[in-house]
């Protein structure tokens, strides 16, 4: 039976729970000449009902259906907006409305994984395809992260229980079970055939999965839950961030249990984190709720400066930088929860806002970017999964890739 889905492009459930709290009663998808008015304004049509939605489920993977989408990125230039289309939607049931979690990873191979409840999802970018990796029977994946091989197409899972687990994507075989924690696994990150797990029990281990006593080594400073981590591109330093509202600078060096640095400045959960692959020890932080900042820092052993901070008005769930090989000029995008639960792209040089991507219901989870920077996608409280335009290209002849079947939207089961 066809799932039914709401008319979430007429919804605003972060908003709406305000409301509940102060003890209104907001009028929602209501078609009066008001919202009549703002539809047609916003997305072309007078009534959002007339919009067809699409559903590709695993008995009819085969058969896709083109149609409009609400989705729009709203393109701020000389002060007049515009709006284009978002490449793809798709249908995310069963997500973990969880903003410390990690549930959407794009590996080199063009691989979206996708965390939804109890399942982990793959999606081929390159041939529109989509499987189901695995499902648990008893626990929620928390967690994914790509990690690279030369002859397999390794994921790490993630799981509630405190354990992760390591899958050939190919063979759909679980090669390796990691233990180490005593609560949820809500972030990795791979350092060659090293794998570094971040916990809810406020814990970082240091595993290769290679040996039989996998465990090299522990971290702890952090006093909440693990949210985000990163190894920078040199591999010379690991960034976390935890719930306790602090990011740690930690070295290459897994002897070294205490922090190179310990950066205080948010006041909200450190998620976002990444590193720039534009310059050598660059790093950009982004806040909770009750933050609401990017921070960018110069970082080495010895020190580290903040170089800017810029206040975006919204929680900070992701960061994504531009690629010098690939692209243009040095640009972030930032993904966001309430008020604004949109993309932002930002020039690096002043963190001026360039432009704004708008069509989520609901807080945006995890953003990933595709291994080329050309497509974007966003994981949402709403239950949906967005595939936005990404980076433009260096060169004028190294086009996107076309996608002949945009507009559409999908169901994942």
């Amino acid at each position: 039976m066809d799932r039914y889905i709401p008319n979430r492009s007429a919804m605003n459930m972060d908003v709406s729970a305000m409301h509940v709290c102060e003890h209104a009663t907001p009028s929602m998808g209501k078609s009066t000449p008001y919202h009549q008015a703002l539809t047609l304004t916003m997305f072309g049509v007078p009534d959002l009902s007339a919009v067809p939605v699409y559903k590709l489920t695993n008995n009819a993977a085969n058969r896709m259906e083109q149609g409009s989408t609400p989705s729009s990125v709203r393109r701020v230039e000389t002060g007049v907006v515009k709006t284009v289309s978002a490449l793809r939607i798709m249908d995310a049931p069963m997500v973990e409305n969880d903003f410390y979690l990690n549930l959407l990873d794009w590996g080199e191979m063009n691989v979206l994984a996708i965390a939804l409840g109890k399942s982990v999802h793959l999606w081929d970018h390159q041939k529109k395809s989509h499987s189901q990796l695995v499902s648990y029977r008893n626990n929620i994946v928390t967690s994914l992260k790509w990690g690279i091989s030369s002859n397999r197409h390794l994921l790490a899972v993630g799981i509630d229980n405190g354990t992760a687990q390591v899958w050939d994507t190919q063979t759909k075989q679980c090669i390796t079970r990691i233990g180490g924690h005593i609560a949820r696994v809500g972030s990795m990150a791979w350092r060659g055939p090293t794998l570094t797990t971040g916990s809810l029990d406020n814990t970082i281990a240091h595993h290769d999965p290679r040996m039989l006593n996998h465990q090299i080594t522990t971290l702890r400073h952090h006093t909440g839950e693990i949210c985000g981590l990163e190894w920078s591109p040199d591999e010379r330093m690991l960034v976390s961030g935890g719930s306790d509202h602090v990011a740690c600078v930690w070295s290459k060096d897994f002897s070294r249990t205490t922090p190179l640095h310990v950066i205080t400045a948010h006041t909200a959960a450190v998620k976002a984190l990444r590193w720039s692959p534009w310059d050598v020890g660059i790093l950009a932080t982004g806040g909770g709720s009750s933050d609401k900042t990017i921070k960018r820092w110069r970082i080495t052993e010895r020190t580290c400066k903040l170089q800017h901070s810029v206040d975006t008005m919204s929680q900070v769930s992701g960061l994504v930088w531009s690629q010098p090989e690939l692209h243009h000029s040095k640009q972030l995008l930032s993904s966001h929860g309430p008020v604004s639960n949109t993309i932002k792209l930002w020039d690096v040089g002043g963190m001026a806002l360039i432009k704004e991507y708008g069509g989520h219901a609901r807080r945006i989870l995890n953003m990933a970017a595709s291994p080329d920077g050309s497509a974007v996608a966003t994981l949402s409280a709403d239950e949906t999964l967005h595939f936005w335009p990404g980076f433009d290209a260096k060169l004028a002849t190294k086009k996107r890739p076309r996608d002949d079947s945009s507009l559409l939207t999908g169901l994942l089961r």
